[in-house]
């Protein structure tokens, strides 16, 4: 069970919280300049703009996730292993889109 909590977690962290952070925190520097400098239309834009860019990017980390049992069983990892890291992975990605 551990192993697959483990296996999850790698997975997530690759996936979703290193891409995702990386695109979130490039528009907090956009987002909160434009708020400083009291410019309250472009802080609207910028931030619509990344709900945008981070509705494109959930679907195109979840795309992996459709073929996590083909990518371990590939790795070699054991079943019992793969279907705790897969109830793992499909129960906390969809928390990462909000």
């Amino acid at each position: 069970m551990q192993a697959g909590y483990g296996l999850g977690q790698l997975t997530i962290n690759m996936l979703f919280m290193a891409i995702g952070a990386s695109f979130s925190q490039a528009s907090q520097t956009l987002v909160a300049q434009a708020f400083g400098a009291e410019d309250m239309k472009m802080a609207r834009i910028y931030a619509h703009r990344q709900v945008l860019i981070n509705l494109v990017l959930f679907g195109i980390m979840c795309t992996p996730c459709i073929f996590l049992r083909q990518i371990y069983t590939a790795m070699g990892q054991e079943p019992e292993v793969i279907a705790y890291a897969l109830q793992f992975v499909h129960t906390v990605a969809p928390s990462f889109f909000f």
